[in-house]
């Protein structure tokens, strides 16, 4: 039973995201602000089992095959989802979500001819670095508002604009050891 933990815990991540969209779909169609706290708190927890999922297939050694493909799924779709409700809340402008999804979809499809060829591309240190960045500007526009002073919605949109320039840098040295035929190390 244990060693499905990790992949539940992903599972659970995948399922948060039609109650993120729901969550958000509602303050939409609320006053501004009212359901910021709960929208974050919903991203906060699915991030956060991003982090715990990986950690606890690799220390319990149960790294599966089914893991590895619906992790990077499951948060692909999340990230992808609050993106494009924060720019449906006028959060995010829509340009940036394009730029942050075609990274996305190139560093995919890379992926997939890298396994055509016998290849393994991991997550690399660049990509792990946009994934915290991207998440913590995401919760951060998520949650919106401003408080005790901090200008919480700038930050995130500053962290985001942030991730996107990691994010090629990093799909940009994927692109590079693939063809060196190097092990990508981002």
């Amino acid at each position: 039973m244990i060693r499905h933990i990790p992949n539940l815990l992903t599972l659970g991540r995948a399922l948060s995201v039609p109650l993120l969209v729901w969550i958000l779909v509602l303050e939409e169609h609320a006053p501004a602000g009212s359901y910021t706290f709960e929208a974050a708190l919903v991203f906060f927890i699915a991030a956060l089992t991003d982090m715990i999922d990986g950690w606890l297939a690799r220390e319990l050694d149960v790294v599966s095959r089914v893991g590895k493909l619906i992790d990077p799924l499951a948060d692909k779709v999340i990230v992808l989802a609050a993106l494009v409700m924060l720019t449906g809340l006028g959060r995010l402008e829509a340009w940036i979500v394009v730029v942050i999804m075609a990274r996305e979809f190139a560093v995919n499809m890379l992926r997939n001819f890298a396994v055509e060829d016998g290849v393994v591309l991991p997550a690399g240190r660049g990509g792990k670095i946009k994934t915290f960045v991207q998440m913590a500007g995401i919760n951060l526009l998520l949650l919106y508002n401003d408080y005790w002073g901090l200008p919480i919605a700038a930050t995130g949109r500053v962290l985001i604009y942030a991730s996107a320039v990691i994010a090629w840098v990093s799909g940009i040295q994927y692109f590079v050891a693939y063809f060196r035929g190097e092990p990508a190390h981002t």
